[in-house]
């Protein structure tokens, strides 16, 4: 019976290393060489976030304050790139987009969304070596009742995983900004220049001079009288 319990401890304590074994094939794939030995290859993956800037028709790395300012009720969408850099194919990548835990961010469509952790998701069962994945997540801003006052910097992070293997991250950041209801901002006025004005001002002080000398003749008519 002792014997038994042993050659079933350590038959199952096989399974298990051929088990670990397999799925480290996830992450690298090995070969034997001439003279002896193996050589491993690898896999790694590299993510790549931009953010559509609606004011240059264009995806970019991150929007400025200065270049672009979102608002209420403005949609926003992101690119999201996975690419296998490495040698090996990759299989069960899990990418997951994590957005700010706040209420004035919408999800509007695509991907596996999930509200309670504010994060969408996204399998890729193979990745051949120097493939890349595209995908968009779109999202809205809320009633400017929910933005927050002033200009407020949102922070967006793409993760990409691959099962027992390489994983890594990006960012993209923008600006939204709630406007002020009831403040409006004008432009100075501003004294007019050029020719134009320059005649116009020559037409005021002739007409002033002719008013002046109308009164002086009538001056001297009156004590010449």
């Amino acid at each position: 019976m002792k014997n038994l319990i042993q050659h079933i401890t350590a038959l199952f304590s096989l399974v298990i290393l051929a088990f670990s074994l397999a799925t480290q094939t996830y992450a690298q794939e090995c070969h034997s060489v001439y003279g002896g030995g193996e050589v491993c290859d690898h896999g790694h993956i590299d993510v790549d976030k931009k953010v559509w800037n609606p004011a240059k028709n264009e995806w970019w790395d991150n929007i400025d304050s200065s270049s672009y300012t979102f608002k209420a009720n403005e949609e926003f969408k992101y690119e999201i790139r996975v690419k296998n850099t490495g040698d090996v194919t990759l299989h069960e990548v899990k990418v997951t987009d994590l957005m700010p835990d706040v209420d004035y961010i919408i999800w509007t469509g695509n991907w596996d969304w999930d509200s309670d952790d504010h994060k969408a998701t996204w399998m890729i069962y193979d990745l051949e070596p120097g493939e890349t994945e595209v995908r968009d997540i779109h999202f809205k801003f809320a009633d400017s009742d929910k933005i927050p006052s002033g200009t407020t910097w949102v922070r967006n992070e793409a993760v990409a995983k691959v099962k027992n293997g390489d994983s890594d991250s990006d960012t993209a950041t923008i600006y939204v900004r709630k406007a002020v209801l009831g403040v409006t901002t004008k432009a100075p006025i501003m004294p007019e220049t050029g020719a134009e004005s320059s005649i116009i001002l020559a037409g005021e002080l002739l007409a002033l001079g002719l008013v002046g000398f109308g009164f002086l003749r009538i001056a001297k008519n009156k004590v010449s009288k």
